[in-house]
């Protein structure tokens, strides 16, 4: 009966090993035992003291928006759970002078944004220039080979069902009755090869919006392109043709902290089977493992060991959310 379960989403192999290490560490109970072939696992879990549960682990297998969608598909329709998480590994996307967000820190959402090209367009010289004068101004930064450029659409998403879940856990974390959280820290005594700049004694769980893209981000360029972009949309193509009221520009204040790329294809594809399953809450829980720039040199001095508990962290965090909601019981919370 989907209010009897739960399905925890992880997008890669490494991340089921941790999920399933971490569930089995918490009490819970499978028939199979771990092994890098098997793609999905049932646990029976008991939610404290209250009801005995099925919690699905399900591994994507890849990253990607497209990838998610359609591997979730099948599982979503099979077990019809009541509450879904996506658990993973995000960078953050602030700027280095201004950052709120640390190593192996848990962002937990419910919103994505996304930009993307949507086409690519050789440059009509009598309606379009890189200089003001034409009817479309365009943007230099988006100019591709010779005298093409991209043209770049905005999607987003809310999940409000949830809203409430994420604000009422924050909640109970902060309000000084839960017990604290076991998350890995991240210090030089912890991490072999670890910036002091980079260290995370007590890393924390906050909420906030993900820019979920297509593609690795590993440009401190590129984040400062997304943060300007996020601050305003003047120089966008559909903007300038049609104004803001454009169905492709369709985002929401906020700012955008961490980046994945999973978390749209998740949120869309929970969105489009509304009706055929009766998901109500769904989640997408991010264990920050980088800045968004220079992760091959983050991930070769410390051994991936900082990508490792960054996994390690967000899954603490999924489970321990499910264990204090009672969402999987509806009328529990």
């Amino acid at each position: 009966m989907s209010e009897r379960s739960a399905v925890l989403f992880v997008p890669m192999q490494e991340e089921m090993e941790y999920a399933y290490n971490t569930l089995k560490s918490r009490g819970g109970t499978c028939s199979l035992d771990y092994d890098k072939k098997t793609d999905r696992y049932p646990f029976t879990w008991t939610l404290g003291s209250r009801t005995i549960v099925t919690v699905y682990l399900k591994v994507i297998g890849d990253h990607g928006n497209l990838r998610t969608a359609t591997r979730m598909a099948q599982t979503l329709i099979d077990v019809d759970p009541y509450f879904c998480l996506l658990v993973g590994i995000g960078g953050a996307m602030e700027p280095p002078g201004n950052r709120t967000l640390g190593l192996e820190d848990v962002v937990i959402s419910t919103r994505v944004k996304t930009l993307y090209p949507d086409k690519v367009k050789r440059r009509d010289a009598s309606k379009e220039d890189y200089a003001p004068g034409l009817p479309i101004q365009l943007d230099q930064e988006k100019k591709f080979l010779t005298d093409s450029f991209f043209r770049f659409r905005r999607d987003a998403i809310q999940w409000q069902d949830s809203t409430f879940l994420l604000d009422g856990y924050l909640k109970h974390l902060n309000g000084g009755t839960a017990a604290p959280l076991s998350l890995y820290p991240v210090t030089p005594d912890t991490v072999n090869g670890l910036d002091l700049t980079q260290q995370n004694p007590k890393p924390k769980v906050a909420q906030g919006t993900i820019f979920s893209s297509e593609m690795v981000i590993d440009s401190d360029e590129y984040i400062d392109y997304l943060i300007r972009k996020n601050l305003s949309d003047a120089s966008d193509y559909y903007v300038q043709k049609d104004g803001k009221n454009h169905p492709r520009q369709g985002w929401f204040s906020s700012t955008i902290p961490v980046a994945d790329m999973e978390s749209l294809g998740f949120f869309e594809m929970i969105g489009n089977l509304k009706g055929r399953i009766t998901t109500t809450h769904a989640v997408s829980v991010r264990g920050i493992s980088d800045f968004a720039s220079q992760k091959q040199n983050l991930d070769e001095t410390t051994f991936d060991k900082v990508r490792e508990k960054a996994v390690a962290n967000a899954i603490t965090v999924a489970l321990d959310m499910l264990d204090w909601s009672g969402a999987l019981n509806p009328g529990k919370r």
